[in-house]
């Protein structure tokens, strides 16, 4: 996967196999950037069509993060 560097891990039910490599397109201009895992593809996704959302991760863990820091968890 051109985003997380790993083999495919998610496996077709139908198969027993790993589902092949998404190939990842520009939506607009049908360009090829790369091949993707189910996971990233999916993820890549969310955020094209809504780029705020990765702050908005980012900002949830940190946030959650120093919630189990002061809770002791």
């Amino acid at each position: 996967c051109a985003i997380c560097k790993q083999e495919e891990k998610a496996i077709n039910p139908n198969t027993g196999y790993p589902f092949p490599l998404s190939i990842d397109h520009n939506h607009k201009t049908n360009k090829v950037r790369g091949l993707l895992c189910k996971h990233c593809n999916l993820v890549l996704g969310q955020i094209e069509k809504n780029p705020n959302i990765v702050e908005s991760c980012l900002k949830y863990l940190k946030q959650t993060d120093e919630l189990k820091k002061t809770k002791g968890v």
